[in-house]
């Protein structure tokens, strides 16, 4: 049964009036977005879908903070664990400074809330710009910021959201619009924001889910989208159901047109874009969801969360209301809390919060390989690419491992590492608490064989 809710704003004539194209095909993972978007761009949270896998080659296996690895490195002010995202040759990343105290939950002192640019090439800052001006400091977890939530870009804009607000970007720093979406969101953050906006057709879509699960504040759920162009709400649906998820939301593409999908606690809800209307639920006993969902071919997975966590598959056949979930497996096993998963060349790998990696068989849950990779938490989620899956521990060990399980390198960098890794042409974005590197493959001249041979036994 698909439980009740509450949708205003776009009516139903309007709402067919946006109505989104058709993506035709299988119901496989991707971005919603036209095919000429480069390989090397990232262009939201985990790039294309959310789901962490580029196709781009030639990155690096082994490298160190001073090698010649680093195209270079720069430092970035203020205070963010959001992560850096690659579109136009230029890279963009959010931050927030200001007068504040570092207490465990804030304060309510004045923060400013920016974006800066960098040349991808050079690592030159292109410009900064202040988005959202002393807006007060929310309540959030020690491990949290006031800019946590990574941009999302289209080619031509960039969107940002910092709770309170949601602001589109052009690429040469000049704000379009900006928009209050959540006025309460000062006054009744628990943990703080995380979830990333993305961007589905002509439509960017934001989230906040309740955070206090009726212990102390009744709050309202609600997804929403806004007009890429103008900013204007398009849709907002709310519910009084659903608490405690801090994930990000992912399409799912159908014969029908795209979903959007959501995990949440006690269900995951797949929503139209066009509207906002939920399409179906499956339920689940996770709480407080923080990874990512992925979507395999005709698989959902939901792999962890916070409490009660387990790895969670299905297997989608319809559309719409007329979707079919079957549930093939659960297991606890090397259930994280935070990092999300990938797929990855027929693999379902998952990292949990101190660092066993591990591969199971999407269909079955049947493990297949399983490491152990220290370097301390881990609660940036992993990324692939080039045959090489990169986990990043909070010390800023960077394990390369392929998808069978063999470990390339165990690469350092100094500082800490709480925001995941972009990637791009050739190379990866590393974002520290005080900097941003950016790491390729070294290649003396005449060397046809940068890095050592990737099919070679691994050495210290």
């Amino acid at each position: 049964m698909i439980p009740p809710f509450r949708l205003r704003g776009a009516s139903v004539a309007l709402a067919l009036a946006l109505a989104l194209p058709i993506a035709l095909g299988s119901c496989t993972g991707g971005e919603s977005k036209s095919e000429d978007v480069p390989a090397g761009e990232w262009r939201q949270w985990r790039g294309p879908n959310s789901q962490g896998v580029s196709e781009v080659t030639g990155l690096p296996r082994r490298w160190s903070a001073g090698s010649a690895n680093t195209r270079w490195k720069v430092r970035i002010p203020g205070m963010s664990n959001s992560s850096p995202i690659v579109s136009g040759g230029k890279v963009f990343v959010t931050s927030a400074w200001g007068k504040r105290k570092h207490k465990r939950f804030g304060s309510n002192e004045p923060l400013n809330r920016a974006v800066i640019a960098f040349d991808l090439a050079t690592g030159d800052r292109l410009w900064e710009r202040v988005v959202f001006k002393n807006t007060g400091q929310e309540r959030r977890h020690h491990l949290n910021t006031p800019a946590a939530a990574t941009p999302a870009a289209d080619g031509e804009r960039l969107y940002v959201y910092f709770g309170m607000g949601l602001a589109a970007l052009d690429y040469d720093g000049n704000v379009l619009w900006e928009q209050e979406v959540d006025p309460n969101y000062i006054e009744r953050a628990r943990y703080g924001v995380v979830s990333a906006p993305i961007v589905v057709g002509e439509a960017v879509i934001v989230v906040r889910d309740d955070e206090w699960g009726g212990d102390e504040v009744h709050d309202i759920s609600w997804l929403a989208a806004y007009d890429r162009q103008t900013g204007r709400e398009l849709w907002r649906s709310e519910n009084d159901e659903t608490c405690c998820s801090y994930s990000t939301p992912v399409v799912r593409r159908t014969p029908r047109g795209d979903e959007i999908i959501f995990p949440s606690t006690p269900f995951t809800a797949a929503y139209d874009p066009t509207s906002g209307a939920r399409l179906w639920t499956v339920e689940h006993e996770s709480r407080q969801v923080v990874p990512t969902l992925l979507v395999a071919d005709d698989l959902l997975i939901q792999a962890g969360s916070v409490h009660h966590r387990s790895i969670d598959v299905w297997r989608l056949s319809g559309a719409g209301n007329a979707t079919h979930a079957e549930h093939l497996w659960n297991s606890s096993r090397a259930s994280p809390k935070i990092p999300s998963p990938l797929m990855v060349d027929g693999h379902l790998v998952v990292l949990t919060d101190n660092g066993i990696l591990a591969a199971y068989d999407p269909a079955t849950g049947e493990r297949r390989w399983q490491e152990r990779l220290g370097g301390g938490d881990y609660r940036a989620s992993l990324v692939a690419a080039d045959g090489k899956i990169f986990a990043t521990s909070a010390t800023c060990q960077i394990s390369v491992v392929t998808p069978e399980g063999r470990t390339l390198a165990q690469n350092e960098i100094e500082g800490s590492c709480e925001a995941t890794p972009a990637i791009t042409d050739s190379a990866i974005l590393v974002r520290t608490a005080k900097e941003l590197y950016c790491i390729e493959k070294f290649q003396k001249p005449g060397d046809d064989d940068p890095d050592g041979d990737d099919d070679a036994e691994p050495t210290d």
